[in-house]
Parts: structure tokens; sequence; C-alpha cells
């Protein structure tokens, strides 16, 4: 990889509710971040409800409109933006959104996108929790809800995001016919004592290892603050449970004592992929089937494709209107693949494109016979 001249990158991801954005948009202008992408989704909870006469009670989904911000910096600009982040848009408070750092590489073509954010006068310092994980699971739109109820059961909040699909339906033969592209992406970061517990039970729920029915993996995160608000509804103490929860792992220096005792059937008979690679490719709007078509070509399984708005300076010449395409591979299949997607004209001026590489420690899907 250093071969391939991968500059060592911190890729931090902010999402919070439509109606904090603002915050955020102020914060990276203080701290001088001239390139960010912001991508729209939804944040889901759950509601308690009063039933027939307020004589009962009843949970369900509720969502709300969210934004995904991930910015580019060195790795000695992490923290102090982090800090500016939390402290403007107030994410120590639970239920106004999470924030979290990924150690990533970002090939060398592609540094115009990497800021060097001023570092700010910092009000405070902040505890960022460092056991964390992050989970990714891609199913069929309309299929994620069973994914985000048990998120939310163990107080984990899931963002939804949207992408369309290729490459796997192509691969399953007539059974195709009945797998839709559009995808639903389901992303959350919870405490590494439990992210292959969790794992392995989103696995069970979702039939993740079936024919057709999705992927999941987990991500490594460096440091970061998860919104643990998972359900709204009439406080019922003079402390909300989030609030005392944080207050605990605060006192104790880490999630571990809250680690899940929930455990899968399954998990001791299932095949897992281990030690691959996130390979991501942006574009402009348009470009990436093309580019993801030949990286398939060249022996990747296939990606998912997902569109946002970037802001870059005006003198890039960059569209606004861009596209992700995220593909898991094998490490060895990395110099094949960036030599394959750079001759499909990913740096050119059409694409405006970037590579960016991240470890992919765990990963589920269906196997067939392998």
């Amino acid at each position: 990889m250093e071969k391939m001249n991968f500059v060592k990158t911190v890729k931090i991801t902010c999402a919070v509710y439509k109606d904090i954005s603002a915050k955020i948009i102020e914060a990276l202008a203080e701290a001088g971040v001239s390139c960010y992408t912001v991508q729209s989704g939804r944040t889901v909870v759950l509601r308690e409800r009063k039933r027939f006469l307020g004589l009962s009670h009843e949970t369900v989904l509720e969502d709300d409109p969210s934004d995904v911000f991930r910015i580019y910096v060195r790795p000695e600009s992490e923290e102090g933006l982090l800090t500016l982040l939390s402290q403007k848009a107030g994410l120590t408070t639970p239920g106004r959104g999470s924030l979290f750092s990924e150690e990533i590489g970002l090939l060398k073509q592609s540094d115009c996108f990497l800021n060097s954010p001023v570092r700010p006068k910092l009000k405070e310092k902040i505890p960022f929790a460092s056991d964390l994980t992050g989970i990714c699971c891609i199913v069929q739109r309309g299929q994620a809800n069973p994914i985000i109820q048990n998120l939310l059961e163990t107080g984990a909040v899931p963002t939804v995001t949207f992408g369309e699909g290729m490459g796997v339906r192509d691969k399953l033969g007539l059974l195709r016919i009945a797998i839709p592209t559009e995808k639903e992406v389901v992303s959350t970061v919870v405490s590494r004592y439990d992210a292959e517990q969790m794992m392995n039970i989103l696995i069970d729920v979702g039939r993740l290892d079936q024919p057709g029915k999705g992927f999941i993996y987990l991500i490594p995160v460096r440091k970061g603050l998860i919104n643990t608000k998972s359900q709204r509804g009439q406080r019922r103490t003079g402390a909300s449970v989030e609030q005392m929860v944080a207050a605990i792992d605060d006192l104790k220096g880490s999630s571990e004592w809250r680690k899940m005792e929930i455990v899968s059937k399954s998990a001791g008979r299932r095949k897992f992929l281990k030690d691959l690679v996130g390979f991501n490719l942006v574009t402009n709007d348009g470009r990436a089937i093309d580019i993801v078509k030949a990286a398939m070509n060249a022996g990747a399984s296939g990606a998912t494709i997902s569109r946002f708005s970037q802001t870059v300076p005006a003198e890039t010449g960059v569209s606004t209107a861009r596209e992700i395409s995220d593909l898991i591979v094998g490490k060895q299949q990395i110099p094949g693949l960036t030599k394959v997607v750079e001759a499909a004209g990913l740096f050119s001026k059409q694409s405006a494109g970037l590579i960016e590489t991240g470890p992919v420690p765990l990963a589920c899907t269906y196997l067939g016979g392998k």
C-alpha cells in the first residue's frame, strides 16, 4: 500500500439532525475547512406512544431527516476539529448526533481533497471514547427495519442512507430478478466490546448470510462521541438514561461494563470474510458506473454507489454533485485495481476522482459453497 503512495489520513464523519447542520457548516468555516461532503439520510429512534385512553403504550420507529458530513484531514488536525465540531453542535448532549474518526489511506493523486484546518482555540477538552467500532449493513431498500429495530433496542442509534447496488445480482442467476438494485445503508457506531456480537445478531435478524439478502462489515474507529439517545418519550427520572450511562462510562473509563449478554446461536458456525480493505472511489456524478464496471472486470465482486454533494474551492473545477462507490476487496487486489480504475479515467477532468482505502477486519455475506 505504501508503494502505491497512499497518504495516511484521518476521515471525520459527523451525522446530525438536519436542523443542526448549520452549526456544523459554521464550525467547518471557522476551522478553515474548504472541502467536505454532505450526504442526506435519516436517523431513526424508538418513540413511546400512548395507546387507547393512555392505559398502555407501544413503541414505534420514528425517523428524522439527517445529514452526514465527511472531512479528510491530516492526523495532527484530528483532535482540534473533532473538539470544535462537538462544541459547536453540542454533541456531548445525547440526541443531537454522532461524531467519529477513522484512519484511512488517500491516494496521493487525491490529496487536493485533504484539508489543513487551523487549530481553533478550544474551550474545553472533550472526553472522546476510543473503544468504538463502526458497523455498516447494506440491505435491499425496504428491508432495513428489523436491523434498525435491533440496533435501537441495544442502545445504538443508526443513520440510514440510500444507494444502488452493482455486481452481486449478476452472480445469482435467475434469483437476481427478485433482487432490486436500490439499497439502504444502515450505519452506526457501537462499543468495540459489543461489535462482533452485535454483528452476529444483525446477520441473524436480516438473514444476511443468505443469497441476495445483504452485506455487513466492521470498521475500526479511532475516537468519537456516539449518540446514545435511542428512545423518545416522557422522562420518568431527574436524569435521562442516556445521561446516566454517559456518567458511568466516564467514571469507569470505558463502556466495557455494559457489554451485551445476548448471544447469537449461529455465531460459532458462521463463515466470515477477514482482513479485507474498503476501496472507495469518489467521482463526479454520472461517472461511477463505468469505473466500477472496470473494477469488477478486474476482479472486484461488487459495489454500492451513493450520491452526495461536495463543497470544494471553485478553482478546483470539481462538480458539487458527486458519487461514492464503496467496494470491499482483498488487500492483494489494491495495486491492480488502482491501475485499472486510473486507466478507466478516475483521475480525468471529467471524473475528478479520488481513492480512499481503509481496513475492514470482519465482513459477512452469502458465500455459497465457499
